[in-house]
């Protein structure tokens, strides 16, 4: 926790066992499964690569542009605030 709060990041104790609080993550999560599975199905990729499909959509999931942020993607976002953008 030190190293968290070091690093500014803010940790929240949450109840167990209530999916609800974190609403979106758990969203997003259910999202990226639904959409791994459906590329597994699709090409017909076995089981034990699943962890590799599953990483695979959340790549893309990072280049597509989001919406409710000037439709900019993930990375030009991360860019931007480092002063790295062109």
């Amino acid at each position: 926790m030190i190293w968290a709060k070091l690093k500014g990041v803010e940790i929240y104790k949450l109840t167990a066992y209530t999916p609800w609080i974190n609403g979106a993550l758990e969203r997003a999560g259910r999202t990226i499964y639904d959409k791994a599975r459906a590329v597994k199905i699709k090409y017909n990729i076995p089981d034990y690569l699943f962890p590799f499909v599953i990483n695979s959509v959340v790549k893309v999931e990072n280049l597509m542009p989001l919406q409710y942020r000037a439709n900019k993607s993930s990375y030009e976002i991360l860019f931007e605030s480092l002063n790295m953008s062109k």
